[in-house]
């Protein structure tokens, strides 16, 4: 069974996060969660994570298979030294390294974009090209374990290239799900907290 690690910043992209989570966790996959703070942090519509592992414990540098790191406004600047430590070690031993949205900025203040071709919002493609990437303008990018993607609107295709990366298995019913969990992704991207509890029960 693969295990994976969301790492959200403060001010997170809601359904950046919430759809990695529960498509993933549909196909048997173990997702935890983890802060660049290390502390719970507040979503942009109000919902609140608290880390499920402590990222600053050395027992998880080996632990994931895969991290995924949504946009948020935390990731606007640079990151702390202390935020910079975990995200690497939780990072350093996964076979997928998957960004979505301004979540690829991560990649460039961790020096991962490097010769790398990659994919997110306009505006970060000059910092990507300073930093030695290039910018594709895909939907889905995916350069060996680096996987990102443009936007929201790119989640489904984004979930699904890391599954690929992963090897899940797809089956008849994939795409069905794909856009069952687009429209669960969209509706609750201006919910606060408190649709959580249905988005369980779906």
């Amino acid at each position: 069974m693969s295990r994976g690690v969301i790492v959200a910043g403060e001010g997170f992209v809601e359904p950046q996060l919430r759809y990695p989570h529960y498509r993933l966790r549909e196909d048997g996959v173990v997702t935890e969660f983890a802060t660049l703070t290390g502390e719970a942090v507040s979503g942009a519509c109000g919902t609140t994570v608290e880390p499920t592992v402590d990222a600053d414990d050395g027992r998880f540098e080996r632990g994931f298979e895969f991290v995924v790191v949504p946009g948020a406004t935390a990731l606007d600047r640079e990151l702390s030294d202390a935020a910079r430590g975990r995200l690497s070690a939780l990072s350093r031993s996964a076979s997928v390294f998957a960004c979505v949205g301004r979540g690829v900025s991560a990649l460039i203040d961790l020096g991962e974009v490097e010769g790398r071709l990659v994919t997110g919002p306009t505006e970060l493609a000059t910092a990507v090209e300073a930093a030695g990437g290039r910018v594709t303008g895909e939907r889905v990018t995916v350069d060996g374990r680096l996987v990102t993607g443009r936007d929201t609107d790119a989640l489904p295709f984004f979930v699904m290239a890391v599954r690929n990366a992963l090897a899940i298995p797809q089956d008849a019913d994939a795409a069905v799900r794909e856009r069952s969990f687009q429209e669960r992704a969209r509706w609750s991207a201006g919910e606060p907290r408190g649709a959580d509890s249905r988005d369980e029960s779906a």
